[in-house]
């Protein structure tokens, strides 16, 4: 754990240090978030056991070269939570995930945006040097529409240990209101289409150890954004998820209500 949390820090400090030569070649972004989930809910898996929250930080740099133009390197890890001794025993209390995200978005026009980007996922407890990691490569687009609706389109394609896409397609609303107070909701689904089987290594697997290839989850959302001043933002949100298709028969078959409470804080 102690490898872990050092490898974390060191590279939030060198995206720190990348700010500095930055900012005198153009505009440069610093942010940092802290998020507490009630249940740790991706792609349909449920990845804390017992239901069980977990605590979120992360931080990013990005960097606008040209109008439009934004590259950014983010740092993001997620440290499972024991309520109880006796029910999850005490190395529950556990780094499970740290992800480093390189990622590039390009607005092209008011109203559409594209990105592509990269996508290291580091997994500290699994003990097996062959499978704590994997990787994706991803491309998406974003459109705003009217009466404030956007939707957008983003593909992961996993070229490691779970060789395969997923894609996650959403709508989102969203409307201030006042200078301070902004509300949001949003509905997404999620598909994936794996071919790595579990005798292979395979992460996204059957009962059977068959690859996955189905719908996987639907998602909603509605929260609530304050602007606290001094570059603060509170944000708390609820979300509803249902496992769709073989993720539903095979690894996790229950409705999932979760909530989310996020500081952040913009350098």
């Amino acid at each position: 754990m102690k490898r872990t949390t050092i490898r974390a820090l060191l590279a939030l400090a060198a995206l720190g240090a990348a700010a500095g030569p930055a900012a005198a070649l153009g505009p440069v972004d610093v942010t940092a978030a802290g998020d507490y989930v009630t249940r740790y809910i991706w792609r349909g898996y449920d990845l804390v056991p017992d239901n069980n929250p977990a605590f979120q930080p992360s931080g990013a740099v990005g960097y606008s070269p040209l109008k439009g133009l934004n590259v950014s390197g983010s740092v993001w890890g997620s440290y499972g939570m024991s309520d109880s001794e006796d029910k999850i025993p005490q190395d529950e209390n556990k780094w499970d995930e740290i992800d480093y995200t390189i990622n590039v978005s390009y607005a092209v026009s008011d109203t559409v945006s594209v990105s592509v980007g990269h996508i290291y996922y580091f997994f500290p407890q699994v003990l097996d040097a062959d499978a704590d990691d994997t990787k994706e490569v991803y491309t998406g687009v974003s459109v705003g529409l009217p009466l404030n609706l956007s939707t957008g389109l983003k593909i992961y394609y996993d070229y490691d240990n779970g060789k395969g896409i997923y894609a996650n397609w959403t709508i989102d609303y969203s409307r201030k209101l006042s200078d301070a107070v902004s509300v949001f909701s949003g509905f997404n689904v999620g598909y994936m289409s794996y071919t790595k089987d579990a005798a292979d290594g395979g992460f996204y697997v059957d009962s059977k150890g068959d690859a996955l290839r189905t719908f996987s989850d639907a998602n909603l959302g509605l929260g609530l954004s304050v602007d606290l001043g001094h570059g603060l933002s509170l944000t708390n949100a609820l979300y509803y998820t249902i496992p769709l298709g073989d993720v539903r028969d095979d690894v996790n078959d229950h409705n999932e209500c979760w909530g989310k409470v996020s500081l952040a804080t913009a350098f």
